[in-house]
């Protein structure tokens, strides 16, 4: 496939169930040991201080914490790079309490919390805590959030020819939202574009074309319950790719009338 949007992989993290970063996933890959009694943890991103950290919901964490040691593997500062951040659900645990907040009679709804609860609230704690003064982004699309967000970063990335941070990261589900959000899953995933096709691990081509029936398979098996639940996990499609270090091409549903035709090519073959 020759590809209309063309930029480098500059740098990649990963935070997921089994798996706190990059050389973790890469051994689950190696290894093929199931995760079903993995733990995960939660992270500490160090650009919050202390008293921020504590208040900071999850998916903020995650966020934050992924896209440091993507931009860190790039050798790239925050302010180097604009941003898109995207979850299809956000902060769940949040829209629970504040359903439940607004059903009461006397309606009394923590300041913290409601300032947390609005979907740029990751990006936004990433622009401040990381001194990023670049353009930032916050996309929702649910099931195909990453491939809409993955499009997103890299038409800015071409067409303002400056890298882009992309963050994609879900929250498990409470229990009252889990029928209409099936997710018992906490996942991750920072990606840095770069405008500089030579460098980085390879090159991403993409296009859109037609619609794309479903998602593709995912090699590793032992990730496959992430990948179905969490939406965000749709990434990992992405991260398998580029930890094989093959070429490959995939077929990423888009919406319903259209689907994202990517090619990964380890090595620049212009």
């Amino acid at each position: 496939m020759s590809g209309d949007i063309r930029c480098a992989v500059a740098g990649v993290a990963v935070l997921g169930r089994g798996f706190a970063d990059w050389s973790q996933f890469l051994a689950l890959l190696t290894g093929g040991e199931s995760l079903e009694n993995a733990d995960f943890s939660a992270p500490r991103p160090q650009i919050l201080p202390a008293n921020e950290r504590r208040r900071a919901p999850l998916c903020v964490k995650m966020a934050l914490e992924t896209s440091a040691r993507a931009l860190e593997m790039a050798t790239l500062a925050a302010d180097d790079a604009a941003c898109v951040f995207a979850s299809a659900w956000g902060d769940t645990e949040l829209t629970d309490y504040l359903c439940r907040a607004v059903a009461e009679t006397e309606v009394q709804v923590s300041p913290t919390r409601f300032h947390n609860s609005v979907h740029n609230a990751a990006v936004g704690y990433w622009t401040i805590g990381a001194s990023c003064h670049r353009a930032s982004s916050a996309i929702a699309a649910a099931e195909d959030t990453f491939s809409l967000a993955l499009l997103e970063a890299a038409l800015q990335c071409q067409s303002e020819n400056i890298p882009v941070l992309l963050s994609v990261y879900d929250e498990p589900v409470t229990e009252t939202l889990y029928p209409m959000m099936p997710n018992r899953e906490a996942f991750a995933f920072s990606l840095v574009l770069h405008p500089d096709s030579a460098g980085g691990f390879g090159e991403l081509r993409l296009s859109v074309e037609g619609a794309a029936d479903r998602w593709p398979q995912l090699q590793a098996q032992n990730l496959d319950f992430i990948y179905r639940q969490n939406p965000a996990a749709r990434a990992l499609i992405l991260a398998e790719t580029l930890a094989a270090g093959r070429d490959r091409d995939l077929c990423l549903p888009l919406s319903d009338a259209t689907s994202l035709q990517l090619a990964w090519r380890k090595h620049n073959d212009n």
